[in-house]
């Protein structure tokens, strides 16, 4: 279940998880290569044309989280995968040229002015802006017609198209083995420590799995929460190489 500050109606996001460990001997040092993608369904975005009059076509990533633990088999600190700085460099909203976050203002992140985006206020800050999969194919048996998304080309001249998926950076987690059969590693899923009960606030802190996004000038939050812990048939799992 993910809770978002916008509305209260449950949010689809998948989160992609990929683990590369080297061989795991039993009761040794392991290391392992660890990334993924946050993958925001079509559904998702459909949401948010709903919510903001005229439509969403990008968004400004302010912050994501994608916290992998090790279930089980080992020991060994939780890893933080954060989107791929390769893949989404800092830009001014308005020219889209390069920007240094380290020059922006004081004032609420993802809402304020920077000397490298003129002019210096909060329409033209400096962000991680990323475009969503859309069409302007509202014709007749057009892209959007295909899909049956004629009330969004009525409402914004435009349609979502499909998923957006985010590249996470890759990271190395480092672990001990246990004298176990297999190591199982998934995303943060047991005591996020994000209530059920609550919309989170869009200045809080990112959680274990979450992020912060601005929609033209609307900060919004995204915290996951997952009341069970994942089935040990959907975590990903390594055999251990017994003495």
């Amino acid at each position: 279940m993910h809770s978002n500050s916008v509305n209260e109606t449950p949010l689809r996001v998948d989160w992609k998880l990929t683990v590369n460990p080297v061989p795991i001997e039993s009761g040794g040092p392991f290391s392992a290569a660890l990334d993924g993608e946050a993958v925001f369904s079509e559904s998702f975005l459909d949401d948010a044309q709903t919510v903001f009059e005229g439509g969403v076509t990008e968004v400004n990533f302010v912050g994501l989280n994608a916290t992998v633990q090790v279930r089980s088999g080992a020991t060994g600190p939780d890893v933080t995968l954060t989107l791929d700085p390769d893949e989404y460099g800092y830009t001014c909203r308005e020219t889209k040229t390069e920007c240094d976050p380290e020059n922006d203002l004081p004032s609420i992140p993802g809402q304020r002015g920077n000397p490298d985006c003129p002019p210096e206020n909060n329409l033209n800050p400096c962000g991680r802006f990323v475009a969503l999969p859309t069409s302007t194919d509202c014709a007749p048996g057009g892209a959007c017609d295909a899909r049956n998304k004629t009330s969004q080309c009525s409402d914004n001249r435009f349609c979502i198209i499909g998923d957006l998926s985010l590249q996470l950076k890759r990271d190395l987690g480092q672990y001990t083995a246990s004298s176990e059969e297999e190591v199982l590693f998934g995303w943060a899923d047991e005591s996020t420590g994000w209530p059920l009960d609550r919309m989170p606030s869009a200045t809080e802190p990112i959680g274990p799995l979450g992020f912060r996004i601005v929609v033209g000038i609307v900060l919004v939050a995204l915290e996951c929460v997952m009341p069970d812990s994942t089935s040990d048939e959907d975590l990903l799992s390594f055999p251990i190489d017994m003495p």
